[in-house]
């Protein structure tokens, strides 16, 4: 027999049997299930040729005509999200429309996310090779460069 007990403000209670065994399979699914929903819908962001993709179970695509050149601008280091700017609104999915916004969740540096968008946003010649490692490298490198160029030396 299990015995399940539980101290609460109000006292001792003690559930035990099927009734104590169902309230443990509905306590862990409910876990379970808030797990994964928290896992599933975390900030991610993917870079594509097409634009923007933030996958989970409320995805939304984002396209690069849709963003205005020469932005976003640098975040800063404590900020969680990224603001967008806007060229051609309609574009937009409509849910971000009145918020056109990134969460910085990621364990990307803000600078980089920004400067990786803004780039893409100006270069469309180089969307193509969004995702291969050479790309990747010459883009990291690229806007490092252009990072520290821009930090002041104390």
């Amino acid at each position: 027999m299990v015995c399940l007990q539980s101290r609460t403000i109000f006292g001792e209670r003690v559930v035990d049997g099927p009734v104590g065994n169902l309230m443990i399979a509905i306590s862990g699914t409910c876990v379970a299930v808030l797990i994964g929903m928290v896992w599933c819908d975390l900030p991610r962001l993917e870079l594509r040729a097409e634009g923007i993709h933030l996958p989970g179970l409320r995805a939304l695509d984002i396209p690069w005509e849709a963003l205005a050149p020469g932005f976003p601008q640098r975040p800063t280091m404590r900020s969680w999200l990224l603001r967008l700017t806007v060229a051609r609104l309609e574009l937009l999915p409509v849910r971000m429309r009145r918020r056109p916004m990134l969460s910085l969740g990621w364990d990307t540096h803000p600078w980089l996310v920004a400067g990786a968008i803004r780039w893409y946003v100006e270069h469309p010649e180089d969307r193509v090779r969004i995702g291969t490692r050479a790309e990747h490298d010459r883009l990291v490198s690229m806007l490092r460069a252009s990072t520290e160029a821009a930090t002041p030396v104390a």
